[in-house]
């Protein structure tokens, strides 16, 4: 789910041997997506995604387009890159994604399904939280918010995976420390994250 990409490329390196690009039919709603604000994300599974995705929430984020959601602080850093060339003025950018954002929320609106049907499944819902070390409250209100997301379904396991460690397992809650989660950036697997997810026992169709 977070905070960044490389939760999506550390997930698809340890089922595939590499972080790019994800295996079809392998897509969920908070792919490369970057969290900046772990209240708000809260916030919107508490709402349940209704309005995550509103185009009247979009803004250049610091005059380099990335499309940012001002209400949940959310960065889609990689969507229209294959439309949008590095070369183009900042207008023609935002014209591009007016211009493709209803297809994008047609996508969003069909994995926002498939993540909140996740309620009747055992689920782990895995949060790399790379940046800088948070104190408990953040996973307990992000885990509070998926038991309201889930009507109140505990059947689930909320990884915390951080470069360091400040606290220990909570209900529903594993704490996990991978100093390695930077390796990412350099396009090498983690072995850490690997010896992390090595204590599940996924389903054998989980990346068939």
């Amino acid at each position: 789910m977070g905070s960044n990409c490389l939760t999506k490329g550390s997930i698809n390196f340890y089922f595939t041997d590499r972080r790019w690009p994800s295996k079809e039919g392998t897509s969920d709603l908070f792919d490369w997506l970057v969290i900046d604000h772990y209240d708000l994300f809260a916030k919107a599974l508490v709402n349940k995604l209704d309005d995550f995705f509103e185009k009247k929430d979009f803004i250049d984020a610091n005059g380099i387009f990335t499309p940012t959601n001002q209400k949940y602080m959310m960065h889609w850093v990689h969507m229209l890159e294959s439309e949008i060339s590095k070369d183009f003025e900042n207008d023609k950018k935002l014209e591009v994604f007016n211009n493709f954002f209803e297809r994008d929320k047609s996508k969003m609106q069909y994995l926002k399904e498939k993540f909140i049907n996740s309620k009747n499944k055992k689920t782990v819902y895995i949060f790399n939280e790379a940046n800088f070390c948070v104190n408990m409250d953040a996973p307990i209100k992000i885990r509070n918010a998926l038991n309201v997301v889930r009507d109140g379904n505990k059947d689930f396991i909320l990884l915390w995976v951080t470069i360091c460690k400040k606290f220990d397992d909570l209900e529903n809650i594993l704490v996990r420390e991978d100093p390695g989660i930077l390796d990412l950036w350099a396009d090498k697997k983690s072995v850490g994250f690997c010896q992390i997810l090595d204590e599940f026992k996924f389903t054998p169709d989980i990346w068939a």
